[in-house]
């Protein structure tokens, strides 16, 4: 399951590109509504793997590790 650090990450990095949910869903090849909850539901949606992280990291041209904000 994904923290919530990592939903505020793709919102960060989806503003830093100007990128809509619209434009990471046509990059990702995935629905819209999928990655709608993935970056706006209140919940984190359950079945969110792996999988789903590698195709929003690759089209967001960042590392998966990007992805995940690390708790200090």
């Amino acid at each position: 399951m994904l923290a919530m650090p990592t939903r505020n990450r793709i919102k960060e990095l989806l503003a830093i590109r100007g990128w809509s949910i619209y434009e990471l869903a046509d990059r990702t090849k995935m629905s819209y509504p999928q990655l709608y909850r993935l970056v706006r539901a209140e919940q984190i949606p359950k079945g969110t793997n792996y999988g789903t992280l590698q195709k929003v990291s690759k089209a967001l041209e960042v590392p998966i590790d990007d992805l995940e904000t690390k708790e200090e």
